[in-house]
């Protein structure tokens, strides 16, 4: 028994022979003649052949009966997608097919082209990774998620990479690492992986007290102020509490020299 079909879709016919345990494929050539047969494993003794879309891929697949008690086999094509793509002139329309939008649904050739039919508007879409959007008309329009910037096109992350600290292109200098989104002194975050409470650096006449997050319980703070403490430090001066990174906080107050 022998059937056609173009299973590799270069528009040529190529022949499918059954015999003992299996069908063989025999690619045509440009010049009339065969490739060397491709044996696939088919029941025990294939009987009968029948080519056909059998799961609507677009693709032909090959049927088998058997004269034994095995019954029928069917062998998918798994050819690659992209040789039965719908420019193929030899791909009929119906063939299912994926335009590469999230937004439509019942794509199909037609006319040679992937057309696809538009889902519901408002359904959760994403185009790239860490953006979440929803579908209009459709198209998806996403954004980058929280704590991600669009850096050309790319949601890259702005809260702990040191080459997009805060924004895109923003490095974080020699000395400092990103720690949500700012460039914090790598000496005080390591200090703060510490069981020390408190690292307290003096520059000149400023003091800033670094306490970390672990020791310092934030209970009696109003909401807009909580992750920053305020020490006050001997020498006097009003203590001013400035925004900080979320793991450290941070407390600066104006120290007066004095002599002893």
């Amino acid at each position: 028994m022998v059937a056609t079909g173009d299973f590799n879709a270069d528009g040529i016919s190529d022949l499918v022979a059954a015999h003992d345990s299996a069908v063989a494929v025999f690619f045509g050539k440009s010049d009339g003649t065969f490739l060397p047969g491709v044996n696939l494993p088919a029941g025990i003794s294939p009987s009968s052949i029948r080519v056909a879309d059998f799961n609507r891929d677009g693709k032909p697949d090959i049927l088998t009966g058997d004269s034994t008690y095995v019954g029928p086999s069917v062998l998918l094509n798994t050819m690659p997608d992209a040789c039965f793509a719908c420019t193929n002139p030899t791909t009929h329309d119906g063939s299912l097919c994926s335009d590469g939008n999230v937004c439509t649904t019942g794509d199909s050739c037609q006319n040679h082209l992937c057309v696809g039919g538009d889902v519901t508007d408002g359904i959760s879409c994403s185009t790239r990774t860490n953006a979440s959007g929803s579908c209009t008309v459709g198209t998806c329009h996403d954004t980058c998620n929280p704590g991600y910037a669009d850096c050309g096109g790319i949601c890259t992350g702005i809260v702990s990479d040191n080459q997009n600290c805060g924004g895109c292109g923003i490095p974080c200098s020699s000395g400092t690492t990103c720690a949500s989104g700012k460039c914090v002194m790598t000496e005080i975050l390591r200090s703060c992986s510490t069981t020390s409470p408190v690292t307290i650096l003096v520059k000149g006449s400023n003091a800033t007290a670094y306490v970390a997050n672990g020791h310092w319980h934030a209970y009696s703070i109003p909401e807009q102020d909580q992750g920053v403490q305020v020490i006050p430090l001997e020498g006097g001066g009003s203590p001013v509490a400035i925004s900080t990174p979320s793991m450290v906080n941070v407390a600066r107050a104006r120290m007066s020299r004095s002599s002893s």
